[in-house]
C-alpha cells in the first residue's frame, strides 16, 4: 500500500469515522445528546474542527443515526437468530424466549468502556424513542410483540403493543443503570444475575392477565371469570429461588444483602 493510494485513504477515512462515532457515543452517554456539540466531539476525537463530522455524517442527526445503525446491526443479527431458533422449536416458544431475544443482545454491552446502553438511554430520555434513527429497533425487534400476541391472544393487541413499549423503555433504563453501577464499582449483585432477573420481570409483566374487563374507550378484554389463570413461565432450575447460592454464578444472598461467594 503506497502513501496517498485510494486504499490507504479509505482505511484512514474509515478509522476516522469509527473514532468519531466512539467518541460521540461516550460524550452523548455521559452528558446527553443536546449538551454535546459537534465541535466538542471533533476536538475530543483530535480532528481539530467539525469538518470531518460533516463529511462523514452530515450533521448531528446523521451521526446519531450512524451510531444506532452501526452498533445495532450486530444486536439485530443476534436477536433475529434467537427468535428464529425459538419459533422453530417443536415444543413452541414462551414469553421468556422472546424476552431473552429482546434483552440479551443489548445486555452484551454491559462491560467497562462500552457506552452504547447509556447512549440509548439518553436517546429515550431526550427524544422519547428511536423511530427516526433506524438501527436495531426497526429490524427484528418488532417481531417480538407480534409473536407475543400470537402466543397470548387473550391480551388485546393494542394493549400488548403498549406493554411492549413500556418493557422496551424499562429494559434500556435498567441496563443503563446496571452499566453506571458497574463502572462506578457499586454493583452489589453480579450483572448476569440482574439480567436474568430483568428478563423474568419483563416477561411476567408482558403477559400478565389484564385487570379491567372493559376499557372506557369501548374495547373489551376477556372476562376474568373465563380467562386462564395466567401464563406459566418456566425458569431454569437454578433460578427457581432468589435466595441462597445461584449455581451458575456463585452469588449468595443473605439477610437481604448481596455478598460475594466465599
Amino acid at each position: 500500500m503506497t502513501p496517498g493510494s485510494p486504499v490507504r485513504s479509505n482505511v484512514q477515512g474509515e478509522a476516522t469515522r469509527m473514532r468519531l462515532m466512539a467518541v460521540a457515543e461516550q460524550l452523548f452517554a455521559e452528558r446527553g445528546i443536546s449538551a454535546v456539540s459537534l465541535r466538542e466531539i471533533a476536538t475530543a476525537a483530535r480532528q481539530g474542527n467539525n469538518a470531518a463530522i460533516q463529511y462523514h455524517f452530515g450533521n448531528k442527526e446523521g451521526l446519531l443515526r450512524a451510531i444506532r445503525v452501526d452498533r445495532g446491526r450486530v444486536n439485530d443479527e443476534r436477536r433475529a437468530a434467537m427468535l428464529a431458533d425459538a419459533v422453530s422449536r417443536p415444543s413452541g416458544y414462551d414469553a421468556i424466549d422472546l424476552v431473552e431475544a429482546m434483552v440479551r443482545p443489548l445486555s452484551s454491552h454491559l462491560k467497562r468502556g462500552d457506552h452504547y446502553v447509556a447512549f440509548l438511554a439518553r436517546l429515550l430520555e431526550e427524544r422519547g424513542g428511536f423511530e427516526d434513527l433506524g438501527g436495531d429497533v426497526p429490524g427484528a425487534m418488532p417481531m417480538i410483540p407480534e409473536l407475543l400476541k400470537r402466543r397470548h391472544p387473550e391480551i388485546p393487541g393494542a394493549l400488548m403493543r403498549h406493554r411492549f413499549d413500556a418493557a422496551l423503555v424499562s429494559m434500556v433504563d435498567s441496563l443503563a443503570r446496571f452499566q453506571r453501577l458497574l463502572n462506578s464499582e457499586r454493583l452489589d449483585v453480579p450483572a448476569d444475575v440482574l439480567v436474568e432477573d430483568l428478563i423474568v420481570v419483563l416477561a411476567a409483566g408482558l403477559v400478565a392477565p389484564p385487570r379491567l374487563d372493559v376499557d372506557r374507550a369501548g374495547w373489551a378484554t376477556p372476562d376474568r371469570a373465563t380467562q386462564p389463570a395466567g401464563p406459566t413461565i418456566f425458569l431454569p432450575a437454578a433460578d427457581k429461588s432468589t435466595r441462597g447460592r445461584d449455581r451458575r454464578t456463585g452469588w449468595r444472598e443473605r439477610d437481604g444483602h448481596a455478598r460475594g461467594s466465599a
